[in-house]
Order: C-alpha cells, then structure tokens, then sequence
C-alpha cells in the first residue's frame, strides 16, 4: 500500500492505493500540501494499531 498526496484545483487530498494500482479511498480536502502530507504520515504511524471494528 502507498500514500499518495493529489491536487483538486488549489487544494490536496491524501489517496490510499493498493499493491496492485487500485485507490481504495481518499482523505477530505486539505488547503495546504503540508496538511496533508501530514495526514499521510498520520495514517501511516498509525495504521497498524487500528482496530477492526466488525460491525456485522
């Protein structure tokens, strides 16, 4: 999985991509590129203690 920073106009977003190319979701809109590499790197030291909360 990578972290991809994206532009939309004059604001930035964070994609989640798959091994295989595939995006498997997005952050909300950030007004500056440091934000949201922030987030990415949020996401990142964070991910593998995210619980999985099984709903079913």
């Amino acid at each position: 999985m990578k972290f991809k920073i994206r532009r939309s106009g004059t604001e930035f977003y964070v994609s989640f991509v798959a091994r295989n190319g595939e995006t498997l979701g997005h952050t909300e809109n950030y007004q500056s590129k440091a934000s949201a590499l922030h987030c990415a790197n949020l996401l990142k030291e964070q991910a593998a203690g995210a619980v999985i909360d099984d709903l079913t």
